[in-house]
C-alpha cells in the first residue's frame, strides 16, 4: 500500500494550510479503508516492548485523529499544522487535547513517553 502524498503548503496570511485543507471534511471518507485499528495494534506491541511504562502519547501530524481514537487508554495530545484537521479531531474526540502547530517548530511545555 502506498503512503499518502506529502502535502504541499500554501501560505494565507499567518495561517499555513496544506493541500488537504479544502477537502478536510472528506479525508476520513477517502481513507476509510485504511486499517487504523491494525496500525495501532502494531504500535501497542512496540510500546509494550520498548516503553512498557508509557502513559502519554503525542501524535504529530495527527490529522483527523483516527489513530488517537484507538489510544484512549493513554493521555494523548494531537498536533497538526492544519486547523481544519484539528477542528475535525476535536469534534471526534472532544475530551482530547489538540494543538495547531508546525511540527518543525512547536513547544507544548510537556514531555511525552511516546511520539508518533
Amino acid at each position: 500500500m502506498r503512503n499518502a502524498p506529502i502535502p504541499s503548503e500554501v501560505r494565507q496570511g499567518n495561517l499555513r494550510r496544506t493541500m488537504f485543507s479544502e477537502s478536510a471534511e472528506y479525508y476520513d471518507l477517502i481513507y476509510g479503508s485504511k486499517d487504523y485499528r491494525g496500525e495501532v495494534e502494531k504500535l501497542r506491541n512496540l510500546v509494550a516492548k520498548y516503553v512498557p511504562e508509557a502513559r502519554s502519547i503525542l501524535d504529530v501530524a495527527c490529522g483527523t485523529a483516527e489513530h488517537l481514537r484507538f489510544l484512549s487508554d493513554y493521555q494523548t495530545v494531537g498536533l497538526d499544522i492544519d486547523s481544519a484537521f484539528i477542528q475535525l479531531a476535536k469534534n471526534k474526540l472532544p475530551r482530547s487535547d489538540f494543538h495547531i502547530a508546525d511540527m518543525s517548530q512547536f513547544q507544548l511545555g510537556m514531555k511525552f513517553d511516546v511520539i508518533l
